[in-house]
């Protein structure tokens, strides 16, 4: 909305950590102009569509590129190792005792709203797009 770039909602896949997607994302793969780059925001996600890629005869960079919202452990095993947004979660658990510490001592009801920076860790899961 920012740039004032349309959302097409059939794009967006829902997750659930019990029940795993909503709705099939093969969906996605069957469109007539299907997107080459993906966003997925847990390992189970990056891991479900990196076999469903596989499964569709995809390759990875060359044919799709995937970029996780996550920390990866050992991603140098992977057959393509993901391109990740790395997030802190002792410093995210550090600043949130913090905030609880503070609300609990000044029974404050005010919310507080704080941004981590995260670290871009490019691997070899993005290419430019196929012509």
């Amino acid at each position: 909305d920012k740039y004032g770039l349309p959302v097409d909602m059939d794009l967006i896949k829902l997750w659930d950590s019990n029940k795993g997607f909503a709705s099939p994302p093969e969906e996605i793969l069957k469109m007539k102009n299907p997107p080459t780059a993906y966003f997925t925001m847990h390992l189970n996600i990056t891991v479900e569509m990196m076999k469903l890629f596989e499964s569709a005869g995809k390759r990875i960079p060359d044919d799709l590129s995937i970029i996780g919202f996550h920390a990866i452990p050992t991603v140098e095993l992977w057959k393509v190792p993901v391109t990740v947004i790395r997030q802190s979660p002792y410093d995210i658990g550090s600043e949130s005792a913090k905030l609880l510490l503070e609300t609990i001592s000044s029974k404050s009801k005010k919310t507080k709203r704080i941004v981590l920076p995260c670290t871009f860790i490019e691997r070899n899961s993005c290419g430019p797009p196929p012509s």
